[in-house]
């Protein structure tokens, strides 16, 4: 059983995943790294499966004896592709139904805090830059958070939409896109160091987050769905 609140972070061995993860055990917190990829063979989780998620939620909860924050990170590479060309189904299938997912078990387990990780992406348009359903389906996640945030009232509901991440899996991004994400007022990109923080500060500020809403991971803004 653990003694410190509990953190289980979905897509956590991912590039932004692994500093959230990071940033909340450095924060005190005992963070679990769930993936496809997970060492812990325990801790490993596909976000496509509701049975998937919901074993990982029981097994920690019957390890660890609480969950007090879910974090939903996990996101496939941004496509590269023609305006008008067909896509892949993998962002509706990680993006929305994973998310769907983790909102489900985590009401289901009764954890009082779910932050997802969305993008500016959601803003733009995807025919003119190129990126396929990476957009529609941020968007689509946005309005599912928003929609899960009235109907469990009882749970805290937050999304975290960052610009531009320098590394990881979207490093060779056009530099048209990358400057479409980049949202910050001095005209940079936010770091994964600062995403995570904010993550964290979500999870623990209980005085500053009172109310479900989307939070800018430049300064900590929150504003209620």
């Amino acid at each position: 059983m653990s003694e410190r609140p509990v953190a289980v972070v979905i897509g956590g061995t991912g590039y932004l995943g692994d500093a959230i993860v990071r940033a909340f055990r450095d924060g005190g917190w005992d963070a679990v790294a769930a993936s496809r990829s997970s060492e812990d063979i325990h801790d490993r989780v596909d976000v496509t499966s509701r049975d998937s998620v919901r074993a990982l939620m029981e097994q920690v909860r019957t390890k660890r004896g609480r969950i007090d924050a879910v974090v939903h990170a996990a996101s496939p590479r941004l496509e590269r592709v023609k305006p008008g060309a067909a896509t892949s189904t993998a962002h509706a299938e990680v993006t929305v139904e994973g998310t769907k997912h983790a909102i489900d078990e985590a009401v289901a387990h009764h954890v009082p805090i779910v932050i997802v990780v969305t993008s500016e992406a959601a803003a733009s348009d995807p025919e003119r830059l190129s990126m396929g359903s990476y957009p529609n389906a941020k968007r689509a996640q946005e309005e599912l958070v928003a929609a899960s945030s009235a109907e469990h009232p009882g749970t805290l509901f937050f999304t975290v939409a960052p610009g531009f991440l320098p590394g990881g899996l979207n490093s060779d991004l056009p530099a048209a896109i990358q400057h479409a994400f980049s949202k910050r007022p001095d005209g940079g990109t936010n770091t994964r160091e600062e995403v995570a923080r904010t993550i964290l500060a979500i999870a623990t500020d209980r005085e500053r987050y009172l109310t479900s809403g989307r939070v800018r991971p430049v300064d900590g803004t929150h504003a209620p769905f």
